[in-house]
């Protein structure tokens, strides 16, 4: 599984809407805590990034005091499927942030 920011490429140098610095900066906090699973395929078995474990999380984002508006959250669970989707070396999508 390749690390979160070279999956992520250069988003640290990328302007980010201060609207989004919340969702960013939670995606980050809870950067170590995904979850995985394993699939099989005609080479043996692959380990694939579902996603945040949320329950882990919340304790990562409670330590730092990060509080999240439901809006924010929206936007965590969008950046989540992105960084999940690079992770597993998928193609990029298209962010819709609110």
């Amino acid at each position: 599984m390749a690390d979160l920011h070279e999956a992520l490429g250069e988003l640290a140098d990328r302007k980010v809407w201060a609207m989004h610095v919340p969702a960013l900066s939670a995606l980050a906090t809870g950067g170590t805590q995904w979850r995985t699973r394993l699939i099989w395929t005609e080479r043996g078995p692959v380990e694939r990034v579902v996603g945040l474990d949320y329950g882990a999380l919340k304790v990562a984002l409670d330590m730092v005091q990060i509080c999240m508006t439901p809006a924010q959250w929206a936007d965590l669970m969008v950046m989540e499927r992105a960084a999940a989707g690079a992770l597993n070396g998928d193609p990029a999508p298209t962010l819709e942030l609110h």
